[in-house]
């Protein structure tokens, strides 16, 4: 019977397995690891966010102005031109005037309105840029020259598109 007893405690001796300090230590190094990765996957998503919407922003810039070269007309009427205007800090709009106004005025005629993503905002309000046929002339707040910068931001993270009065954007 003692043998028996013996070669029973020498095969528990020889079983390999993992005490609970080292599945505690694998564990904890997990949700470490976990942890990291869930931040930099919120961070990442932040910006791609925002570079999404900027590139929108960028994109809509150029449709407005090929809208102006290709003088686009509306309900049976050539528009005076069309533009981009920032309404308010979630949102801006494609607009065209039928009058001889290089800004957006009131009778301005909203095309298309844009919200931006969740968090994002874009920055000054109140300001519109303006595209004249044939060329398209590049009107910045209602003058041809100089330029205007808009931020977009999100989370802490900015992104700034500057379109210049030669019609370039950057």
């Amino acid at each position: 019977m003692m043998s028996f007893l013996k070669s029973q405690i020498s095969n528990l001796k020889s079983i390999k397995g993992f005490t609970l300090i080292e599945l505690v230590v694998v564990i904890a190094i997990m949700a470490l690891l976990s942890g990291f990765v869930l931040a930099n996957y919120r961070q990442g998503q932040s910006r791609y966010d925002l570079e999404t919407a900027a590139q929108i922003f960028i994109a809509n810039l150029r449709r407005a102005q090929n809208l102006a070269m290709v003088g686009l007309e509306q309900n049976g009427a050539s528009p005076f031109g069309y533009g981009i205007y920032t309404p308010d800090s979630n949102s801006y709009l494609i607009f065209y005037n039928q009058t001889g106004d290089n800004d957006y005025q009131p009778a301005s005629i909203d095309l298309e309105v844009i919200s931006l993503p969740s968090r994002v905002f874009i920055s000054p309000i109140g300001r519109s840029i303006f595209f004249t046929p044939p060329d398209p002339t590049t009107y910045i707040n209602g003058e041809n020259s100089g330029s205007q910068s808009f931020t977009l931001t999100k989370d802490g993270e900015i992104r700034s598109v500057t379109i210049y009065s030669s019609g370039r954007i950057e």
